[in-house]
């Protein structure tokens, strides 16, 4: 994810503005950044992540609902292998954020 124009997001002292079109870019080689960290996530599909970000899908404008964190959130929600154990923690815990006072983005962003 990062805006339309292309390129990664906050690099080179860019920042997005709320309601800059968002789309999905080739963020190849920024794991090796020193600043990077990665990690495996269990019991997700990988073709189905694979298929979420697709290069250049457009993703809506850029908002406290619509940003890296609340992106990932929702493509690792979409892509949980049903009956995993992860997914019914993913279940319970977006039912009990959904009752409280927290918006749907913010509820993802905490349950993964």
């Amino acid at each position: 994810m990062g805006p339309a124009r292309g390129g990664v997001p906050a690099q080179n002292s860019e920042f997005d503005l709320p309601g800059d079109p968002l789309t999905t870019n080739d963020h190849t080689g920024e794991h090796e950044a020193d600043n990077a960290s990665c990690s495996d996530v269990p019991d997700v599909d990988e073709e189905c992540v694979d298929s979420m970000i697709e290069l250049g899908k457009t993703l809506g404008g850029f908002g406290p609902q619509n940003n890296c964190q609340t992106f990932v959130a929702s493509v690792l929600n979409s892509c949980t292998v049903a009956d995993s154990p992860r997914q019914d923690h993913l279940q319970e815990c977006l039912t009990q954020c959904s009752m409280s006072r927290f918006n749907f983005g913010f509820c993802h962003l905490i349950c993964r």
